[in-house]
């Protein structure tokens, strides 16, 4: 009988509410949590929902079929009395949750019931169940979908619904819990994650949060979801045959659950781990503070506020960390290490013992076993880095059943911070297991452990220097020496000072073979030559320095007796070894560091006096750099590891932010050591000229009277120096009555019980000396006095309030700056260059007189230099902006007689509308503007015109930068913020003002959005002189310096030519007056900052920097083009993509089809992504010139080989010329795939479905010896996709790779690289 709508409506109705309850996973698809099932429950009316059912049948659903029911009613639509029925079926044939997940028992042979809808009907099966007479091979309990009831339609849907209520509940105390892999069906109970992770070599990290009910130490009632790290280890590497996932993640996992018996809160411990759809995953409570590393960069500032809390905050934390390293390390004394340090009683040679518990095993080992017990070859297995458990002893022998365990990379990025109560928060070590997976066993690894897997940073000296024998626990020893050293530097002297101390890195010409804390040279002894390692004279330098200089340090206190124990105990080149003498002091050992530790707390908690002597950090100098006054670390002169291959970090898939040190230059500004400093100065010849001008009122932009109090009117503002000195309390009085005093309180950022201090310095007041300048201070002369006013020495004319924008006053200032820079600085305005334009713009705009309502298009039919005067025009560098926020109003082929007639200022964009009210204020007739003045679209010029983007810029009378402006709709001519300001009257004396700092162009503009964007590095490059209309003030900037609107001017002083070069307002001079090296430096230092820059289009990308190549070109009189010069042709092809700064692949850029030129995948315009270059020496390379052939190479045979010549070339077009070929003509080799560790891949690994060969580009030179020793530097290729054997080949890649990996007995393949 049909049922009714009257009863399905409440069955329906349950439905409704179980989907409005489902939580949606991060992993895709629904779920409901373990807290909702109950709620659902008691939702339910089961007289209601199962009509005349029993008691017992609704106890039975309740208590021991609730899932099952719930997946079938949401899996039918069924009436109650029908869905009485199935329930009546699951309690007879005892269908329970036990049963779930139910399997599909559709297929054939799997239900042979004759009744049953579901069951196969082939007729083999057919026949079966005729002879079976209705008895099914399935459980007995899935006999309750033999009922009409179910069809195959609502059996699928139960198969599918059943996971909802089937999301894993993970158990913290088990580790193991799921040995098995999850079914692929599972939901992940995780509500959000991460999509940007932290990309390692092993594994991807994710940010995840695991639903509340979901972890069964939360409370399931709760409403905070947990935050955990989702580690999902990677399923292939590309550069180990040998890796397997599942062998790697049962080994991390087993190697967790046994630290878990350490129970130490300086361990990092697992939440779970599980296996799901063939990927592997472990997951750990989420750091909120991040690592140690991020916590010293985000506390930049940690040595001003230093005090005593923090110093026994840093103590404690240390000790805790030193007791999780003496647990991980055990306390087994009858290691071979403690029998040798008893008398050098055992003379064996250490043996296998020490169990890997990140090992990949080798192909004499099984595959399926990566536990690496017992010694292989006489040699024990070690890896190089990762946590390892030695069950017998820490070096070898076997002694006892005591486990220990060694992390082998510890480092501030594998420390991680828990935010507390507390100011430094709790530290854990972390990485205890995935971090090095692949290293392979001692015995095979004849090199140093690469850069790829470990930080040579912070390894100790036995990683280069023993790389046969295995290593001690000893080895993390050392680590923690660098690491409490560092932290010392940034407890004493803040971030700054650190990467004062990393940047000492750049003095080793050879960073295989030394780290700031040790180097190493080669020993001739009896069995021939031996690497000896020493503490580097750097490391040593920064210790003396801090212990003799620091006020600190020179007395007995906590922070010394730590050095003392890194110089001593720690940092100590010997460790104990069979194969050694026996020396007198041996590195300290995980128990003697805690004990050490312990000690030096214990006494600072009896006497504050030790823990911190209370010397206030801002009068204290960072350590002097061990200069060139000293000796210069000397390059070994031994032959060069193969593990390194002279790329040095430039080819390291560490991505950490110490990876960069030691790095050739970087955009960073710390990391590099490139520091700009900005040089306040007066001129108050330029300040009196502008205030001079007929019409100038000074009056109209000075401040009203303020209160002040009686001892700072007597306050000495004329000379450098210390001016103020009180306790904060009394000026927190004195702020109350006086406003200046209220001003210098509000610049403090000092605590209520210490001393305030302001220093006059140059450009204003600050809080230290030599800090930069918090407040300004100046004088405003009347204009009838300015020539002699005196009454104010050292004092600079300056305006205390900016003129209103676009007013008289603004843009007299504005035509003041033009005008100086015309009749004073040569070199700088058009008319008296060096190098005359060779072309005007295409178009200008016409912006006629100041009160016209249009402007006007206007065709310069390419004047010549004769009409350059006529045709003085501003140009305009801004963003375009969103298109969905900005109108992106263009010259197209259609409006372009409209534009020409005339346009309607109201009609335009409002940065152009402030464009055309700047140029005219600056009493200039013509603009240019991109979009206007370059036809875009279909049938446009822009391809054409932005190869002439160099003498737009460069022949521009000045260019304008809309600095602040978003977009093409925001403008820039906006009103700027307002600042306090107190005016000082004396009697008889000018009055002076003191007020907010606002000077600071290295914020407003060097690091502004604008300066972000791909195009603004040409623009800023190739002018000569700027306007800069930023949000707090407008700048200008010339050869001569910096400007500021307040009348203030600035200078830029370089520690390198590489921070002076887009300064460089005859750019680019600076370069062409360098040496060979430091041209070379220069022009990879600009190619390396722009890959990092933005565009709207990406395609824009070689484009955007075709005029400045241009530039380039001809100043090195050279040929070239694509990032790439004919004179530096071997080192510009060996760019590649920078892991430090962008671990992702490079993702090659999708250009339209309508683009007529073509950019070759040799070049790095044709990808997005950063880039760096090989680090490779000046004057030891054999640059291949025979095997490799540029386009701009004469038409002769590629090699030596009776090769046709594939085309000529002209050799003077550059980027985005259409009628050139742009392949490179080469001999690919095939070389071995073990040497991939030495490649960095474009796509970030080999592809496994092309052929790839390597093309040479040049050698190391060796005095003697054969090629199969020497370092060649090659470019990776692979053939195209789907092309046959003779197509043509594109980059991957570039490596550094031993002859003896490269087949070079055999002639080789001529191929073409497009």
């Amino acid at each position: 009988m049909p049922a009714s709508n009257e009863g399905r409506d409440y069955p329906r109705e349950i439905q409704g509410y179980i989907g409005d309850v489902l939580v949606q996973s991060s992993f895709g698809g629904q779920f409901l949590p373990e807290s909702s099932l109950l709620k659902v429950v008691d939702k339910i009316d089961f007289d209601r929902l199962l009509p005349e059912a029993s008691k017992d049948l609704v106890e039975f659903i309740k208590t021991k079929a609730l899932r099952v029911f719930l997946t079938a009613l949401l899996s039918v639509d069924l009436p109650g009395p029908s869905l009485v029925e199935v329930a009546k079926s699951f309690e007879k044939n005892r269908l329970t949750d036990k049963n779930l997940p139910v399997k599909d028992i559709t297929k054939r042979g799997r239900c042979l019931h004759p009744d049953s809808y579901i069951r196969c009907r082939c007729a083999k099966c057919s026949r079966a169940c005729e002879e079976r007479k209705g008895d099914c091979p399935h459980d007995p309990a899935m006999d309750s979908f033999h009922m009409k009831e179910w069809s195959k339609i609502s059996f699928e849907n139960f198969l599918n619904k059943q996971w909802i209520f089937f999301a894993p509940v993970f158990k913290t105390h088990n580790l193991l819990q799921f040995k098995k892999e999850l079914p692929k069906e599972t939901i992940l109970p995780f509500t959000w994650k991460d999509l940007k992770p932290r990309i390692g070599h092993f594994s991807n990290v994710f940010h995840a949060k695991l639903h509340v009910a979901h972890q069964d130490e939360c409370d399931p009632n709760g409403t905070e979801d947990l935050d955990v790290a989702l580690k999902e280890l990677k399923n292939t590497l590309s550069e180990e045959t040998d890796y397997n996932p599942e062998n790697s993640w049962w080994l991390e996992v087993t190697a967790l659950n046994e630290l878990r018996e350490l129970k130490d809160n300086h361990l990092i411990h697992p939440i779970s781990a599980f296996k799901w759809r063939a990927n592997h995953y472990i997951m750990f409570q989420w750091a909120d503070g991040g690592t140690l590393r991020n916590f010293w960069n985000e506390t930049k500032d940690a040595h001003l506020g230093l005090n005593r809390q923090r110093i026994g905050e840093f103590l404690e934390q240390l000790c805790g960390l030193a007791g999780a390293l003496r647990g991980l390390h055990g306390t087994n004394t009858r290691t071979s290490t403690g029998l040798i340090e008893e008398g050098m009683k055992s003379k064996t040679s250490p043996r296998g013992g020490s169990r890997s518990l990140n090992n990949v095993g080798m192909a004499t080992v099984p595959q399926s076993s990566t536990l690496r017990a017992g010694p292989h070859n006489g040699v024990p297995s070690d890896p190089a880095g990762g946590l390892t458990t030695t069950p017998t002893s820490e070096d070898g022998d076997a002694v006892g059943d005591v486990k220990h365990w060694r992390h082998g990379d510890l480092k501030p990025d594998n420390i991680l911070v828990f935010k507390d109560s507390t100011w430094l928060g709790t530290l854990k070590i972390a990485d205890l297991g995935l971090a090095k997976q692949h290293q392979f066993a001692t015995e095979f690894r004849h090199q140093v452990t690469s850069t790829k897997h470990a930080t040579l940073h912070y390894e100790a000296p036995e990683a280069v220097t023993n790389m046969k024998e295995p290593r001690s626990r000893r080895y993390d020893i050392w680590s923690m020496g660098c690491i409490i050293l560092e932290s010392i530097i940034w407890l004493l002297y803040g971030a700054q000072g650190l990467n004062k101390f990393y940047y000492e890195n750049k003095r080793f010409q050879d960073h295989t073979r030394q780290t700031l804390y040790f180097t190493t040279s080669s020993h001739t002894t009896d069995s021939g030559s031996e690497l000896v390692a020493s503490v580097s004279e750097i490391a040593t330098h920064w210790l003396t320095e801090m212990l003799e200089k620091d006020p600190e340090c020179k007395r007995y206190t906590a922070l010394r007796q730590l050095l003392e124990l890194v110089k001593n105990r720690l940092l100590v080149v010997a460790i104990p070894s069979n194969s050694r003498p026996k020396e007198a002091n041996y590195r300290a050992t995980a128990e003697d560091l805690y004990k050490e530790v312990e000690n030096i707390k214990k006494t600072a908690s009896q006497d504050d006096e030790y823990l911190f002597t209370g010397t206030d950090r801002r009068q204290v100098e960072t350590p002097s750099s061990f200069s060139a006054s000293k000796k210069r670390i000397p390059k070994p002169k031994t032959a060069q590891s193969q593990g390194h291959l002279g790329v040095h970090n430039s080819l390291a898939h560490d991505s950490s932010p110490h990876a960069m040190i030691g790095r050739t230059e970087d955009s960073s500004i710390d990391l590099l050591g490139e520091h700009i400093h900005w040089e306040f100065c007066e001129d108050d010849l330029m300040s009196a000229r502008v205030m001079a001008n007929k019409g100038f009122n000074s009056l109209s932009i000075s401040p009203g009277t303020t209160t002040v109090c009686e001892r700072c009117l007597t306050l000495d503002f004329g000379s450098l120096g210390l001016i103020v000195s009180e306790q904060f309390s009394s000026l927190k009085s004195r702020a109350e009555v006086c406003t200046l005093c209220r001003l210098f309180l509000s610049m403090s950022r000092i605590s209520s019980t210490d001393i305030v201090e302001i220093w006059r310095v140059k450009g204003g007041l600050a809080e230290r000396n030599g800090g930069a300048p918090v407040l300004s201070i100046y004088r405003t002369p009347s204009a009838a006095n300015i020539s002699s006013e005196r009454h104010a020495p050292g004092i600079p004319i300056g305006f205390p309030k900016l003129p209103e924008i676009s007013s008289q006053t603004y843009f007299q200032i504005l035509r003041q700056w033009l005008e100086d820079c015309d009749n004073n600085h040569v070199g700088c305005c058009l008319e008296t260059a060096e190098a005359s334009p060779t072309r005007m713009p295409t178009r200008l705009i016409d912006v006629e007189g100041k009160d016209s309502q249009n402007v006007y298009l206007f065709e310069t039919q390419h004047s010549q230099i004769s009409q350059v005067q006529h045709f003085r025009y501003v140009a305009l560098s801004h963003p375009w902006g969103d298109k969905a926020e900005h109108s992106h109003y263009c010259t197209t082929r259609q409006n372009i007689t409209h534009h020409k007639a005339g346009l309607d200022i109201d009609t335009l964009p409002r940065t152009f509308k402030d464009a055309i009210r700047a140029t005219r204020g600056l009493g200039v007739r013509y603009l240019w503007i991109d979009s206007l003045c370059i036809i875009q679209g279909e049938g446009g010029d822009f391809e054409e015109e932005a190869k002439h983007m160099e003498t737009v810029f460069s022949s521009a009378y000045c260019v304008i930068a809309a600095t602040c402006a978003g977009g093409a709709s925001s403008g820039f001519l906006h009103s700027r913020p307002g600042r306090t300001v107190v005016k000082l009257e004396k009697p008889g004396e000018p009055p002076l003002y003191v007020c907010d700092s606002i000077d600071n162009f290295q914020r407003d503009v060097i690091e502004g959005a604008l300066n972000k964007r791909g195009w603004v590095l040409q623009e800023r490059a190739l002018a000569r002189r700027t306007i800069y209309f930023a949000k707090n003030q407008t700048y200008w900037e010339c050869g001569e310096g910096v400007l500021c609107e307040t009348l203030m001017k600035m200078r830029k002083t370089f520690s390198s030519n590489q921070a002076a070069l887009l300064g460089d307002p005859k750019f680019p001079k600076i370069a062409t007056d360098s040496s060979k090296g430091g041209r070379i430096r220069l022009y990879e230092l600009l190619y390396k900052q722009y890959s990092k820059l933005h565009f709207t289009r990406s395609y824009d990308r070689p484009l955007a920097i075709a005029g400045l190549e241009q530039r380039l070109i001809r100043a090195f009189d050279t040929q070239g083009g694509y990032g790439v010069f004919t004179r530096y042709f071997g080192r510009g092809l060996l760019w590649q993509r920078d892991t430090a700064l962008a671990p992702q692949i490079m993702k090659p850029i999708q250009f339209p089809k309508s683009q007529r030129y073509q950019v070759p995948s040799w070049s790095w315009m044709a990808y997005e992504g950063a880039i760096t270059f090989m680090d490779l020496p000046f004057g030891e390379i054999d640059w291949e010139d025979k095997e490799v052939r540029s386009p701009w190479s004469p038409p002769i045979p590629v090699s030596t080989l009776s090769l046709r010549p594939h085309h000529s070339s002209n050799a003077t077009w550059y980027t985005t010329n259409t009628r050139e070929k742009i392949d490179l003509t080469v001999v690919a080799r095939d070389f071995s795939a073990s040497a991939d560790n030495h490649i960095v891949y474009d796509g970030g690994e080999r592809p496994t479905d092309q052929t790839v060969k390597c093309v040479i580009v040049g050698r190391r030179k060796m005095k003697a010896g054969v090629d199969a020793r020497r370092i060649h530097y090659v470019l990776v290729i692979a053939q195209k996709r789907g092309a046959g054997r003779d197509a043509g080949y594109k980059r991957i890649g570039v490596g550094a790779l031993p002859g003896s990996s490269i087949t070079l007995e055999e002639a080789g393949l001529q191929v073409q690289v497009f």
